[in-house]
């Protein structure tokens, strides 16, 4: 049963981003604006799954933007109707109530969105809904049914009327925690029962899947392909069209890879999974049927806005905490020179904080001054005629000072100490690496290749 008419539907999409100023652009103009770098962009989508294949028409629209590029672009792709009824459990309703933001396609689509040419904005319209998103952080800035009147049209667009940056309607990150928290519970409630595991131990696996999912793609769009291999996505682009092939991972398989991806990441000691641990893991999650087997696949429905550290802090912080965590690093902006007792190109010791002291915000705080920091350190240095001879650590270790080829580890490694006591090292240390997983995607470290931290049970060491 047909419950929509897609070309109906692009005509009042069409129609809404017109009046609003969006101008449809050939995919023909797009790929010859590519040609350099030898793209061809797609005017289809075909995906293939267990569950079934799936097309979509691809429709771009262009505005004049204030961004370097000159324009804002906006990709709309339109599922064509199947006859199959929409999927109950793909409805927002029912995303909703398991606290997960993306369906099936969407997630797809927002994954495989860097063969598209950079999208600003996502128009994802399927069976059953029709979605905004803002491609950069998958934030939904708007969704309606996947029948829509003018009027819903209309109200789903909305946020398109203003698109500068602080303009956007982003949603509260108060409200994004607290979703993510309840996630949490519904996660450890099945997963605990299932393996006979503590809410410690169920929680430390949810910490480490998302870690582990948010280093796979947190990597430059011309490696992002062999991430999503690794979590059974492969894109075939061809003249006219892209082309999913969409493999069902074993639930086994899928937490073998994003452990593995966390751990080699975040190394151990700091609540990363052994080896060991996982092979236990994965010989338990087997010895289930498959009916009874974790829904891991589930993370995979999270948006990237949920992997961001600020979001992620009220899985390490206690409730009660969260505003006091911020006070101090709103109220006293650090001084990272004065802090360091740095001098030119001597550092006398690292930046040193206390956590029952300062709280987990200006532990943020620091990282971000600390990566800025390290940036100016390693130009000047690459300046320089000489090394640096940091006075708490030898300049002569066998690590050498990799400032200027990994700078984040830098930081682990020689420029930050945190004072915690046992049981919150490792929450600290997971909540520095997903911040630190953000620092690495910012434009300004662009020409450093994405490096893993070694030295992350560093930040325990004496000063």
């Amino acid at each position: 049963m047909v419950l929509f008419s897609s070309i109906c539907r692009e005509e009042i999409f069409t129609a809404a981003l017109q009046q609003g100023g969006w101008s449809v652009v050939s995919p023909d103009v797009l790929t010859a604006a590519a040609s350099l770098s030898g793209k061809s962009i797609p005017n289809s989508l075909q995906v293939q799954t267990p569950g079934g294949d799936f097309s979509a028409r691809v429709v771009f629209f262009q505005i004049p933007s204030d961004n370097l590029s000159g324009v804002d672009t906006l990709a709309f792709v339109d599922f064509m109707p199947t006859e199959k009824e929409p999927n109950p459990n793909e409805l927002p309703a029912a995303l909703f109530r398991k606290y997960l933001d993306l369906s099936r396609l969407e997630r797809l689509v927002l994954w495989i969105a860097h063969h598209l040419p950079q999208p600003r904005f996502l128009l994802c319209a399927t069976a059953e809904a029709c979605s905004l998103f803002c491609v950069e952080d998958e934030t939904l800035l708007g969704q309606c049914s996947a029948s829509p009147n003018a009027e819903q049209v209309k109200l789903c667009l909305r946020a398109l009327e203003n698109r500068a940056l602080d303009q956007i309607p982003l949603p509260d990150p108060e409200r994004l925690s607290r979703e993510l928290n309840r996630w949490l519970g519904l996660f450890c409630g099945t997963v605990g029962p299932t393996l006979r595991w503590s809410r410690h131990d169920a929680e430390r696996l949810a910490r480490h899947l998302l870690l582990g999912l948010k280093a796979l793609l947190a990597v430059p769009a011309d490696q992002r392909n062999a991430s999503l291999e690794c979590l059974g996505v492969t894109a075939n682009p061809t003249d006219a069209a892209l082309v999913l092939n969409c493999v069902q991972l074993t639930t086994s398989r899928l937490l073998e890879v994003l452990l593995t991806a966390s751990a080699n990441f975040a190394p151990l000691g700091t609540g990363a999974f052994s080896a060991l641990e996982i092979k236990g893991l994965v010989r338990q999650i087997n010895a289930l049927e498959p009916l009874r087997q974790p829904p891991i696949a589930e993370i995979f429905r999270l948006a990237n806005v949920r992997l961001q550290s600020r979001i992620l802090l009220p899985l390490v912080a206690p409730a009660e905490s969260m505003h006091a965590s911020w006070k101090l690093a709103y109220t006293d902006p650090l001084r990272i020179n004065a802090e360091m007792n740095e001098d030119d190109l001597y550092v006398f010791a690292p930046l040193t904080l206390e956590l029952a002291e300062c709280g987990f915000g200006r532990v943020l705080e620091a990282l971000d001054r600390l990566a800025e920091h390290a940036l100016k350190r390693a130009e000047r240095l690459g300046q320089a005629d000489f090394w640096q001879l940091d006075m708490f650590e030898s300049a002569a270790s066998a690590e050498g000072d990799d400032v200027l080829t990994n700078p984040l580890n830098w930081i682990c490694r020689r420029a930050l100490r945190l004072k915690a006591t046992a049981e919150w090292r490792e929450p600290l240390a997971f909540l520095t690496a997903a911040h630190l997983l953000e620092v690495r995607m910012r434009p300004e470290y662009a020409h450093f290749a994405p490096q893993s931290l070694p030295a992350l049970p560093d930040l325990f060491k004496e000063a």
